[in-house]
């Protein structure tokens, strides 16, 4: 990662969520079901225009009642996200009008989500949320997908489903379907970076949990961070998440199937089976760089610097998609990876806080390639790794093209499953022994502490699946 993204608040309390016991019995974002009775405190929604009137009381809690079109703000500049802000200097600083209050979908969904406004740096039913909360609600992008510009005075752009910035808030049981596009318009310079999510652009100090997504992504910009729940995850926790949709751009930066980018925080119970691939040939000047991985892109941050109480862990997820990263310039980087593309950290930084372990690499293929060949990197698990990645499991038949052979670390490629193998659950669930013959240790139940079953494709899913 050539540009280092702040972290709001690096040494604050993580928000956490109690996984044990969620109660939910089906794919229903709603753990409990939907109520008729409005909770004491809360604010009833029932219309688009009383949804609308949200951003008149960012501080409120309010309860949706019933589904809600917005199909009546598709016209003009589209709708109006709940809460705005923008990073304004260089330094990453983000300022803004955020939502502040608890926002209860209910098990309901807003349909027909769409922007006409290319100044917005923050686009997402909410803007800006920042110490806030949304749980229990859908939101689908309008037929067509959802084209967002980036904006010309600010640093950074910011686009997801729910929200596009998110800080010390907690998303739970949501999800988001449709396409999300992030153009950059001609003219625009090396200093406009773009990060977009199905769930959230950007997360700081957020807990995101039993959320999924099902859109495609596509960026073009100057730098990218693009991932299926969300963009970027800084000092965040995301579990029992999941996105199929494809993930793909022609710029530079960090691209994943749950994450682009993961600095200090924790991933684990996730998945993707969507493909994850960018190709770059320009960027800053002529660097070009690329990450690509199933759950994660880049892991860590060349810039920040890690206390010696830190660790953080990607652990029991697997992807299914083919990743590809392909670089072209003066100077030009590229990294691919199963499960995470590279494992970036700081030179100054004696030891390496990261954990990859308990995961499983089901893809078919991974192709990187680099016209220079300045630095590339393969791997079945981990592309490019620092840090230790233990027990994770990798498809004995993966094929690697573009030019880069697999790592020559044995770690960084898993012990070898058979096709068949990653279809029994006993490869997941049985005891982990360390020698590659038991299994990775997931919890098979029926709530957030045993979040795993069997699905109908043959592989695990999420238990409050349908």
């Amino acid at each position: 990662m050539k540009k280092s993204k702040l972290i709001l608040a690096a040494a604050a309390l993580v928000l956490t969520v109690a996984f044990a016991g969620c109660g939910k019995s089906s794919g229903d974002p709603n753990p409990n079901g939907q109520t008729n009775t409005v909770p004491d405190g809360y604010i009833p929604i029932r219309t688009a225009a009383e949804l609308d009137a949200v951003r008149d009381s960012l501080s409120g809690n309010y309860i949706l009642m019933n589904d809600i079109s917005l199909a009546d703000y598709n016209s003009g500049t589209g709708w109006a996200p709940i809460g705005n802000g923008s990073v304004v200097d260089v330094n990453g600083t983000f300022k803004g009008t955020p939502f502040t209050g608890k926002f209860n979908g209910n098990g309901y969904k807003i349909t027909g989500l769409t922007f006409n406004a290319p100044t917005l740096a923050c686009v997402g039913l909410f803007g800006y949320i920042n110490g806030g909360s949304v749980s229990n609600l859908g939101v689908e992008i309008a037929a067509g997908g959802m084209t967002v510009s980036g904006t010309k005075d600010s640093y950074d752009d910011f686009a997801g489903g729910i929200a596009g910035y998110a800080a010390q808030c907690m998303i739970t049981n949501c999800y988001s379907t449709g396409d999300i596009s992030f153009i950059l318009p001609t003219g625009y310079g090396d200093d406009t970076n773009m990060t977009s999510g199905g769930i959230v652009g950007d997360a700081n100090n957020c807990t995101i949990a039993d959320c999924y997504s099902t859109g495609d992504i596509h960026v073009n910009s100057s730098y990218s961070w693009s991932g299926g729940i969300t963009g970027y995850a800084g000092n965040s926790t995301i579990a029992n998440c999941y996105s199929t949709g494809k993930i793909s751009s022609d710029a530079n930066g960090n691209f994943g199937g749950i994450a682009g980018s993961d600095i200090a925080s924790t991933i684990f119970n996730c998945y993707s089976t969507g493909e994850i691939g960018a190709s770059s040939t320009t960027g800053y000047g002529d660097q070009a760089e690329v990450y690509a991985g199933g759950i994660v892109g880049e892991f860590g941050d060349n810039y920040y610097i890690y206390s010696p109480t830190e660790a953080y862990s990607i652990s029991n997820c697997y992807s299914t998609g083919n990743i590809s990263a392909h670089t072209s310039g003066v100077w030009a980087w590229s990294y691919a990876g199963g499960i995470v593309g590279g494992v970036a950290i700081n030179t100054q930084q004696t030891v390496v806080p990261v954990t990859i372990t308990g995961c499983a690499a089901i893809n078919q293929n991974i192709a990187v390639s680099s016209n220079t060949g300045d630095a590339q990197a393969c791997g079945r698990v981990v592309g490019a790794l620092k840090g230790v990645a233990p027990n994770n499991f990798a498809l004995s038949t993966m094929a690697t093209t573009g030019g880069v052979p697999f790592s020559t670390i044995a770690v960084s490629n898993g012990t070898d499953k058979q096709a068949g193998d990653f279809k029994n659950q006993a490869t997941y669930s049985g005891a982990v022994n360390g020698d590659g013959n038991g299994g990775l240790g997931w919890a098979f139940g029926s709530d957030d502490a045993h979040p795993w079953k069997m699905g109908t494709s043959g592989y695990p899913v999420l238990y409050w699946q349908k």
